[in-house]
């Protein structure tokens, strides 16, 4: 059985050595490529029994043209760089990994809006410019009473959720999968208008589908809190 890992790339050492570690307990061997677009899969892959990636696209015209391809695993949560109707025409097996990163990706996140809501890069900038505190142009916001608003309450939605009640933040939730919470601090919503209208930062940690794909546009900014403290549209 012939397995390629795509994308190489995106690998630690340390992953890379897990891979091989584990695959040579199983009397198997995985080939390592750094491909990035489906043609780099197409033209070095062609004799592929499975496949191993994490953003290279997977589509139609990819799996039509590996004609040994039965398995494809995604190293990550989403499949949407996989054709999933023609993995499934042609009887390939897709999986996931359910829980990847979710923890990182919610430090992250929560990282992120911690520099915005407290300036960290103007701060940076003025520190290095010889300044000290914000000045006139920085304008920095209080973290502790603001709502966060996480479209999508799954494992990374909770995570983050977790850290924004230890930094004093009450949070809004909208998941129409979620019926009912009853952790302190934390509130369900009953329709994204009630989230976009009431919240401060909004975090949004939903599955790319046809239905969340455009889900935050113009009208929906529109209803948003303003930087300001005005408030958004009716």
């Amino acid at each position: 059985m012939r397995t390629y890992f795509l994308d190489e790339q995106f690998l630690t050492p340390e992953n890379k050595q897990q891979l091989i570690e584990d695959f040579t307990a199983a009397g198997q061997e995985l080939q390592f490529r750094s491909y990035k677009t489906s043609q780099d899969v197409i033209d070095g892959a062609a004799d592929a029994d499975a496949v191993i990636l994490m953003a290279v696209p997977i589509s139609a015209e990819v799996i039509a043209s590996l004609s040994r391809l039965k398995f494809i695993g995604r190293c990550g949560i989403g499949y949407d760089n996989v054709d999933l109707k023609a993995a499934t025409d042609r009887g390939a097996v897709v999986c996931n990994v359910p829980d990847h990163c979710t923890y990182e990706v919610a430090s992250h996140t929560f990282a992120l809006m911690v520099a915005l809501q407290r300036q960290l890069l103007p701060f940076i900038r003025r520190a290095q410019e010889g300044g000290y505190a914000q000045g006139a142009a920085i304008k920095c916001r209080r973290i502790k009473g603001q709502t966060l608003g996480i479209l999508g309450y799954g494992k990374i939605g909770r995570e983050l959720a977790k850290m924004a009640l230890g930094m004093g933040m009450q949070v809004l939730v909208f998941d129409p999968f979620v019926k009912e919470l009853s952790q302190p601090g934390i509130r369900l919503a009953s329709s994204l208008e009630e989230v976009l209208k009431a919240v401060d930062v909004l975090s949004i940690h939903t599955p790319l589908t046809p239905e969340t794909t455009h889900m935050i546009a113009k009208p929906q900014f529109e209803l948003m809190k303003r930087p300001d403290g005005g408030g958004g549209g009716g």
